[in-house]
């Protein structure tokens, strides 16, 4: 796949248009526009430009409500509400204004987007590590400690996946419904992959029990890591989107990656101990989700 994919995202797909205007290649813009309404055959104006000053320089101005995004930390939701932008009276120069945008990672850790990325990341990281630790760790557990072959241990991971596709879509309507929403939709996720942990340590004599725990932890944990990717665009404005969500992408993969690593070594220790370690990682998420008042 990747030979194949490779030579066409690199010869034939276009730039993000975004980023195109971030880093100020207005006429390659000008162009993707004009052959974009020329595509869909939409009329548009004879002449268009792109304005200079993209995005100036950017400063945060938090709101004095909760509602708008007021953390209990100090922080605010950096969003649509509560950014203003507020410009230098005199015309920064082309060198002020490119270290302007590329500044996107100072931003993301400035001091009013700063708790809407460490949570993200821990949100992220927590996905990661459980997710996809289940995953890598559950079948050697059944091979190891329950004597099933390999080959069966992968029919069982099989039903572990047509399990946690019904509860992605649980999760994707209860996300909208107005009495919960994105927050205490992830939260109910955590707290049913941190008991899902816990029975799956009370029920490991019995392999019917112990498999059926292990298939509610994965669909579970998948419930607040499918949302999380909703609900991180909406805690950035647009011109910090694109950035936060390749942080928590990789934040994300970094617990993916040393899963294995701390999972292998409890499980040298105790089959339980790598399930408390689930519980834990469940529990802090769920713990960082409640105690975060943005919606």
């Amino acid at each position: 796949p990747g030979c194949l994919s490779g030579p066409y995202i690199w010869f034939g797909c276009p730039e993000s248009p975004h980023f195109l205007l971030v880093k100020r290649r207005k006429d390659e813009l000008v162009d993707y526009l004009k052959r974009i309404h020329d595509k869909n055959q939409t009329p548009r104006l004879p002449e268009f430009e792109v304005a200079d000053d993209l995005r100036g320089n950017l400063t945060y101005r938090s709101s004095n409500t909760t509602r708008s995004g007021v953390g209990k930390h100090g922080g605010s939701r950096p969003g649509s509400e509560d950014l203003a932008k507020t410009r230098k009276s005199e015309s920064p120069g082309k060198e002020d204004q490119a270290g302007d945008q590329d500044d996107n990672l100072g931003l993301l850790f400035s001091e009013h987007a700063r708790w809407s990325t460490l949570y993200l990341a821990l949100a992220a990281s927590v996905g990661g590590f459980v997710y996809n630790g289940q995953i890598f760790i559950y079948p050697g557990i059944l091979e190891k400690s329950y004597d099933l072959q390999l080959k069966d241990t992968y029919s069982v991971v099989l039903f572990n996946s047509l399990a946690e596709l019904g509860f992605i879509f649980v999760a994707l309507w209860m996300m909208d419904l107005p009495s919960l929403g994105r927050k205490h939709s992830m939260s109910l996720g955590y707290a049913a992959a941190f008991g899902s942990s816990i029975l799956a340590v009370s029920l490991a004599g019995w392999l019917t029990g112990f498999q059926t725990a292990n298939s509610l932890l994965r669909a579970t944990i998948a419930g607040p890591y499918t949302i999380i990717q909703v609900f991180a665009g909406e805690l950035y404005p647009t011109s910090l989107r694109a950035s936060g969500l390749a942080a928590m992408s990789l934040f994300a993969r970094i617990a993916a990656m040393l899963g294995p690593f701390i999972l292998t070594s409890a499980l040298q220790s105790s089959q339980s101990l790598v399930y408390y370690e689930f519980a834990l990682a469940a529990g802090v998420a769920g713990g960082g989700t409640r105690g975060d008042p943005r919606e």
